[in-house]
């Protein structure tokens, strides 16, 4: 189904029980203890309102994040293997890594033929550019869609 018919589709049969949700919440939240995990949920699920209801907007957006999941569950199985993650910078280096890798899976392209030119251009970029770079960086971008190949992505320091 093509994205603006799953929008349709959405808005149409979604938004109506998620509106009837939050108005349940609203009301039914005073109800129970405040300390209580119920209210707690409740709590959370209303301050993240528009993080869940963001998919109804755009039908490229996935409903679920079991795709993310998924991929990340290797990387948490496996945890124990990366006690050397034992600081706040060890452990962001990983989680760096990991984001890459899976990234460009799900681009469908194979992580170390994307990972290899982007590491060799990485230090010609000021750290502004890689943060703001108009998503030249990342798979998926430019003609990375059409050809699926890593050496398609446009790597150069403007």
């Amino acid at each position: 189904m093509p994205p603006e018919e799953k929008t349709r589709q959405r808005q149409h049969l979604a938004q109506p029980v998620l509106d009837n949700l939050k108005a349940w919440l609203e009301k039914n939240r005073t109800r129970v203890p405040r300390d209580s995990l119920t209210y707690k949920a409740m709590q959370y699920t209303l301050n993240q309102w528009e993080l869940l209801i963001g998919y109804l907007a755009d039908g490229r957006l996935k409903i679920s994040n079991v795709l993310a999941e998924n991929a990340t569950r290797p990387f948490a199985v496996g945890r124990n293997n990366g006690l050397f993650a034992d600081t706040p910078r060890g452990a962001k280096a990983s989680a760096t890594v990991y984001s890459l890798i899976e990234t460009a899976k799900a681009n469908g392209l194979e992580p170390f033929t994307y990972l290899h030119p982007v590491l060799q251009h990485i230090t010609l970029v000021e750290p502004l550019q890689l943060k703001t770079g108009g998503g030249r960086y990342y798979p998926g971008t430019s003609t990375s869609r059409e050809s699926k190949r890593a050496d398609s992505l446009a790597l150069t320091n403007d």
